[in-house]
């Protein structure tokens, strides 16, 4: 039987425009982020926060409960520092 996992990918973006700083993610969501793919550098100008994306996490949840609860939550928990 094979094994289910409650899994979410979530794009990186900023929530306006300036300067990309860096990420602030969450301790509890970031151990539990599995696989990340990142483009991004410190100093990369966001003209368009609506289509700028930094990269992609992918995060594991302990169930389906938990995976409904933050994905919501995700923009916030897993965010872009733009200034």
């Amino acid at each position: 039987m094979p094994v289910r996992r409650c899994m979410t990918r979530h794009c990186l973006m900023a929530d306006g425009e300036g300067t990309f700083a860096g990420f602030d993610f969450d301790p509890n969501i970031e151990k539990r982020v599995v696989d990340r793919l990142i483009w991004a550098n410190e100093g990369d100008r966001v003209a368009d926060a609506t289509t700028h994306k930094f990269g992609i996490v992918f995060v594991e949840h302990a169930d389906r409960e938990q995976m409904v609860a933050q994905a919501g939550r995700l923009q916030t928990l897993l965010a872009a520092r733009v200034q």
